[in-house]
């Protein structure tokens, strides 16, 4: 079920459920006492109410269950909403859906584990996996996590043959074990672009180096002509202070290939900067960016509108990025608190 429809479904059976329930038992004490039955009477009545309460409970837990399995089967856990104490069942199917043959599922279970807080209870040796997809999660899921288990793992997937999980080994390793040797032989030796922008991005994390080396760096990456260096770059661009290298994404926008500028769109919206803003609303026209741009705007929040409104003076009418720029002031204006 949708956030949404959940969401209003819910509120809809907090009113009619709870206080229509709390007015009928008020009308149901009201009947006995005016009837003015024997208390043993009442007392059948509670036991009955009591068993078919019971009764109700332990019926619908296997459709709980089959209901939870199929939205980790589907994919389709919503982890974003607050979630209820983790009962013995529902975790060992959780535990169960780590080994599915469907890529989906396995991340569909990560996510659960992680909402639940319970990361530290998934076997390292899920780095092991043969998806790449699920890999890659769990490295996101364990940065947080200082395993000893993971670390071992971590040293030996350094060497793995994608480049991608290289670069999130890398990564862990330099969140829980900061070594300024081994990143800058990935950063000086290692052929993949995606690699070497992670490691130059946790050299600076880690205090190995300047911000006039790094910027040096970064501007020598940019001027190679090379579309898998500007994507690897747009991928850091998050994990950089935006104050400093914000300059970094707006060089990156200018280029106009869809595949960087999807990723351009995304990392601005995790690293939010007012410089970004006009980037962003000029990215409207891009249809492959178009939704990470629009994420990346309201994550940006009251700001957003006066860029919107001042775009639209400069715009001529009946243009693509006018249009959007109408929407989303609209949009917008709805929620933005007045008088920002």
């Amino acid at each position: 079920m949708q956030r949404h429809v959940r969401e209003r479904f819910k509120a809809l059976a907090d009113t009619v459920g709870q206080r229509g329930g709390q007015a009928l038992a008020s009308v149901l004490i009201l009947g006995a006492t005016a009837i003015a039955p024997e208390p043993r009477y009442l007392g059948y009545a509670l036991v009955v109410l009591a068993i078919g309460w019971v009764a109700t409970l332990v019926g619908l837990k296997p459709y709980y269950l089959e209901r939870f399995k199929r939205q980790l089967r589907d994919g389709a856990v919503d982890t974003e909403v607050g979630v209820p104490d983790l009962d013995l069942p529902a975790f060992v199917m959780m535990v169960e859906a780590l080994s599915a043959a469907d890529d989906a599922e396995v991340v569909a279970a990560l996510d659960m584990f992680e909402a639940y807080g319970k990361a530290d209870k998934v076997p390292a040796l899920i780095l092991y996996h043969p998806s790449r997809v699920v890999v890659l999660r769990a490295f996101e899921m364990f940065a947080r996590c200082e395993r000893q288990d993971v670390q071992r793992l971590t040293d030996r997937l350094l060497e793995h043959d994608d480049a991608e999980i290289r670069s999130a080994a890398l990564r862990v390793l330099a969140g829980t074990r900061p070594d300024e040797a081994l990143l800058r032989r990935f950063f000086d030796e290692d052929k993949s672009p995606s690699v070497r922008s992670t490691a130059l991005v946790a050299m600076m994390s880690c205090g190995f180096c300047d911000e006039d080396e790094a910027q040096q760096s970064l501007r020598g990456m940019l001027d190679r002509d090379c579309g898998f260096t500007r994507i690897a770059l747009a991928r850091a661009l998050r994990h950089l202070p935006t104050k400093q290298f914000s300059w970094l994404g707006l060089a990156l926008a200018r280029f106009s290939e869809p595949a960087l500028a999807l990723e351009v769109a995304r990392s601005m919206g995790a690293a939010p900067h007012e410089d970004y803003i006009p980037a962003l609303i000029e990215m409207l026209s891009h249809r492959e960016a178009r939704n990470a741009a629009r994420e990346a705007l309201i994550a940006h929040g009251p700001k957003v509108l006066r860029k919107l409104r001042d775009k639209l003076q400069f715009v001529e009418r009946g243009t693509f990025v006018r249009d959007h720029c109408n929407q989303w002031t609209s949009a917008l204006g709805s929620w933005i608190p007045h008088g920002t």
